[in-house]
């Protein structure tokens, strides 16, 4: 994924440019789990066999319900749209979640 690149590379350049911004992602799904307060938690990963806690991963929080993460399936290719919340090196990069495509 070209953003978990550009963090790698240079992580205040990479948070300059996208704070703040909505930003779409396309990764495979590597881990649907259930969060803090019971909230929805999807690992985006590089491809189907990735690793989430091994390499680099976008971390997507969810604010509740959505429809489209009960047909979503460990590996399944998909977008994600949302806003820069966190980055950190030994995790990746944290999302607050906007919706699926």
């Amino acid at each position: 994924m070209q953003i978990t690149s550009e963090f790698s590379e240079n992580a205040y350049a990479a948070t300059q440019k996208y704070e703040g911004k909505t930003i779409a992602i396309l990764g495979w799904a590597t881990q649907i789990d259930i969060g803090p307060a019971n909230k929805p938690i999807v690992l985006l990963g590089e491809g189907i066999d990735s690793e989430p806690l091994l390499g680099p991963t976008v971390w997507c929080y969810f604010d509740g319900r959505h429809q489209k993460l009960t047909d979503l399936r460990k590996g399944d290719l998909f977008i994600i749209i949302g806003k820069l919340w966190l980055y950190k090196s030994a995790f990746g990069i944290y999302l607050n979640h906007r919706r699926i495509e």
